[in-house]
């Protein structure tokens, strides 16, 4: 959340308030900067700073826990680093800013802004990326359900070289096919065709032939048909 108060001089007060993230700051567009009390200035830059510093101090590695108050940071603190970014341009510019005790504040700000940027840039995909794998997760736990449920379909007396009853294409295993006699095919991203599982029921003499009608059976299976991972 951010909040906008316009009591006092110069520009109106900001604060954020979301998740972790608290910090009071404002935006000195428009206004002569150099001209504010420089103490009251180096207040809201120190603070500024101290909320960069939190932001950044993981280096763009997140935990899973920690990836709520990284979705916050999103919301509540592009305005801060925008708003933080030019006060610093501005001031470096005032007489006062060569003191070493404003010029500290002016380098240490400028590197933690560079730093923020490149962290929300990061944020969002990894946010982006946290979600699909969430969804992949869901997907794949139903996954299971519905292949019971398909073979609940097939006929008590499947025999050797009976239909699919299920398929589905996976991002990292590639495509499986399921037959009711309890084979199993699947086509890996890069090489053929594999039997994964032959039924006990096959007989010996008949295994290259199954294997193949197995194989023929996968290859002209409907696409439509294949269960899908979420994209």
């Amino acid at each position: 959340m951010l909040v906008v108060s316009c009591a006092g001089t110069g520009p109106p007060a900001q604060t954020v308030s979301s998740g972790p993230w608290r910090a009071t700051f404002r935006d000195w567009s428009g206004f002569d900067v150099c001209a504010t009390e420089p103490s009251w200035l180096l207040d809201e830059l120190d603070e500024a700073n101290q909320v960069l510093e939190k932001l950044t101090a993981r280096g763009g590695a997140w935990r899973d826990d920690e990836l709520p108050a990284l979705e916050a940071a999103t919301r509540a603190l592009p305005a801060l680093v925008d708003a933080h970014g030019k006060n610093l341009a501005a001031l470096a510019r005032c007489p006062y800013a060569q003191g070493d005790v404003y010029r500290a504040a002016i380098e240490k700000g400028t590197r933690l802004v560079a730093a923020a940027r490149s962290e929300l840039d990061g944020a969002t995909k990894l946010l982006r990326f946290s979600e699909h794998r969430r969804e992949l997760e869901r997907w794949r736990k139903g996954l299971e359900a519905e292949r019971e449920a398909a073979r609940e379909r097939c006929s008590a007396d499947a025999g050797a070289g009976s239909a699919i009853y299920f398929a589905y294409a996976d991002e990292l295993e590639g495509t499986t096919w399921f037959f009711c006699d309890g084979a199993v095919v699947n086509a890996p991203l890069s090489g053929p065709l594999e039997l994964v599982a032959s039924p006990e029921s096959w007989p010996a003499a008949r295994v290259k032939e199954l294997r193949a009608g197995c194989f023929q059976a996968a290859r002209v299976y409907p696409g439509g048909s294949i269960k899908q991972p979420p994209r």
